[in-house]
């Protein structure tokens, strides 16, 4: 895991310049590889590329970038892991390849597969996350590539200076003058789901590069194109007539899982894994343990409220899998003093509330380890969470009979207006929120636009119409809820790929990436391997019926680990937000607010927010997100000195 930066520089640039260029990005990318730095100038097609190194696999100077194909032709800067670079090595040399490499790094492998293989074919047998550049100094071509699930980052943009892409936004900041405008758009959609989804960022001309997208610069052209979607063979393969019963499918399931942790422990490093005590960071703790055949190395975090406090059923679990359990206790106090950091790391307002423990975790952890692996992803790929079986509920009633439901909703609010005319806050707020959602959710013309304004927490007209717009222009483009792809009868893997294209790469993987390389941690995710989430996929809908809820995961475990340890109700990750912004947070959370640049600017109403804010300290949890949100934007704009106009 490293940090990549580059440039392919205009005429009015010069070669001194550009290489001063490369210099600033890598200095701005040094978190990401503590180990050693490197970068290429290839004048001839105005191209400078630069590197950041965090050395996992042949720790010596060999494994240095940016690196070389054996013929000459081909030049790459390369950030992550490919898992099964030993088989692609193979694969090589029995197709012909004459070259000999020089290291054992999965980097080296990559380029000459590229130039013995071209780009496209390349690609499709990676198995791992990665984001890289790859020159073709011949045509002086510029290709961006990133993995397909989004685990790597990956942005560029295009200025009078040439076009320009890095693994984080500090680094593009670092070179791109004058500063870039801020993107109402984009704020419009942190407000609605607090993050910024792909391929907008916080600035109008910055664009992040999609999960499983190659972007190609040629002759001051930008061409882009997806190279994977998780669908489903028409019809499922597996267990189907014939086929596997519903009995072998954990055994099915549990193989392929061994086989990405096995290629996933495979480091020169030590190792270890985040352990929430939840049922899929249990999982791949237990099948590291099978794997390795000797105590893993887990990491947990506690907090002082024991409804947000999962740390005694990961020391549990690590109990009984006999792992080495390391454990964090933390309080409001630490949460705090780490705030004025999270700008830094983050780069662009986000405001998922599991980002303070992460950051604090990670450090945590590089203490001891280098590589962590961890249980992200096990919701997307085995559809795990419940909103999936309620929206698809719903979303039958309104696909069925449209006016019934439009009634329905229409009752619906009505009652809850005359409730909230009658008890007064908290519970008129709480109200408010579900009548904007009830309002919008009977316009909405397909599952894209249900999804995405059911799973939003802070509504309002022009809000609720960016979200819309993202879903269906932008949705539509990456196909990830593709009405082709799954038959009628399989909505649930509509939404799974719906969140596995946009929340997990720019929520969840942006939380973990920024968190853990902010301290030279390298993450890893066995549940992401598309060869799991392909086979999932494959399982015919009698199958999933009961074995739904990850289901499958339970059956796994229960030859490791006791009932009470597996059949729990879901607790999630977040600290206790809510409590905390009532409490010890209380003054700062009102004193960041009365200076809010958002409520100056007219992104949201002055009014709502005080009584917003008022309702939580009256005791309306439901409220916390969506304070929160506000609390993380002004905390990124002050940091940033973001004044608008």
């Amino acid at each position: 895991m490293c940090g990549i930066a580059g440039a392919v520089y205009a005429k009015t640039v010069s070669a001194a310049q550009a290489e001063a260029l490369i210099f600033d990005m890598n200095m701005a990318l040094g978190h990401r590889g503590p180990d050693a730095s490197g970068d290429y100038f290839d004048h001839n097609n105005s191209v400078v590329l630069g590197h950041t190194r965090l050395s996992i696999i042949d720790l010596s100077s060999l494994g240095l970038q940016p690196m070389h194909s054996f013929c000459g032709r081909y030049s790459i800067t390369f950030n992550g892991e490919v898992y099964n670079h030993k088989q692609i090595k193979a694969k090589l040399v029995e197709d012909g390849f004459v070259g000999h490499f020089k290291s054992t790094t999965d980097t080296e492998v990559v380029i000459n597969a590229i130039s013995f293989w071209g780009i496209e074919k390349t690609i499709q047998i990676l198995t791992g996350m990665f984001a890289f550049c790859v020159l073709d100094a011949n045509t002086g071509k510029v290709s961006l590539v990133r993995d397909r699930t989004g685990e790597k980052p990956l942005y560029w943009t295009r200025t009078a200076e040439g076009f320009f892409f890095a693994s984080e936004l500090k680094a593009l900041l670092a070179v791109v003058h004058p500063k870039p405008v801020i993107c109402e758009r984009a704020i419009k959609l942190f407000l609605g789901y607090g993050y910024i989804p792909a391929p907008t960022t916080i600035y109008s001309d910055i664009h992040k590069l999609c999960p499983a997208q190659i972007l190609t610069f040629s002759n001051g052209e930008v061409f882009t194109e997806i190279y994977w979607k998780p669908e489903c063979p028409q019809p499922p393969l597996l267990c189907g007539e014939g086929s596997f019963s519903e009995e072998q499918l954990p055994y099915i399931i549990s193989q392929q899982i061994q086989r990405s942790i096995e290629q996933q422990m495979d480091v020169d490093v030590p190792f270890g894994a985040l352990l929430s005590g939840g049922l899929d960071s249990s999982t791949v703790v237990a099948l590291m343990t099978r794997v390795s055949g000797k105590p893993v190395e887990t990491f947990s975090i506690g907090f002082d409220d024991e409804n947000a406090d999962e740390s005694i059923f990961a020391r549990q679990v690590a109990e009984c899998l006999d792992a080495n359990h390391n454990e964090l206790r933390v309080t409001s106090d630490d949460f705090f003093d780490e705030l004025t950091s999270l700008p830094k790391i983050y780069d662009e307002p986000f405001s998922d509330p599991s980002q303070l423990p992460t950051v604090l975790l990670a450090k945590f952890a590089r203490q001891k380890v280098k590589v962590a692996l961890t249980g992200d992803g096990g919701d997307e790929t085995f559809l795990g969470y419940e909103r999936y079986r309620k929206v698809e509920r719903l979303w039958r009633i309104k696909s069925k009979f449209p006016q019934l439901f439009n009634n329905m909703l229409s009752i619906v609010a009505g009652k809850l207006t005359s409730l909230s005319a009658n008890l007064g806050d908290p519970f008129t707020q709480r109200t408010l929120i579900k009548l904007e959602k009830l309002k919008w959710l009977t316009t909405c013309r397909n599952l894209s636009e249900f999804y995405a304004i059911y799973t939003s927490f802070w509504m309002g007209d022009d809000i609720s119409e960016s979200i819309n717009d993202y879903a269906n222009r932008h949705l539509k483009n990456i196909n990830c809820t593709d009405q082709t792809s799954f038959p009628d009868s399989n909505p649930n893997f509509k939404l799974a790929n719906f969140d596995l294209s946009t929340y997990l790469p720019d929520c969840l993987m942006v939380k973990t990436d920024r968190a853990s390389m902010s301290v030279g941690l390298e993450l890893r995710s066995p549940f992401l391997d598309h060869h799991l989430i392909e086979l999932y996929r494959q399982t015919h809908e009698s199958i999933l019926v009961n074995m739904s809820g990850k289901k499958v995961l339970k059956k796994i475990l229960s030859d490791y680990l006791p009932i009470n340890l597996i059949d729990r109700p879901k607790m999630g990750f977040a600290p206790p937000i809510g409590p905390w912004l009532r409490g010890p947070l209380r003054e700062w959370s009102h004193q960041t607010l009365r200076s809010s640049v958002l409520i100056e600017a007219g992104f949201v109403n002055r009014v709502q927010v005080e009584r917003k804010f008022k309702a939580l300290n009256n005791g309306d949890l439901s409220q916390q997100y969506q304070i929160w949100n506000l609390l993380m934007f002004e905390n990124w704009a002050l940091d940033k000195n973001v004044i608008f106009a």
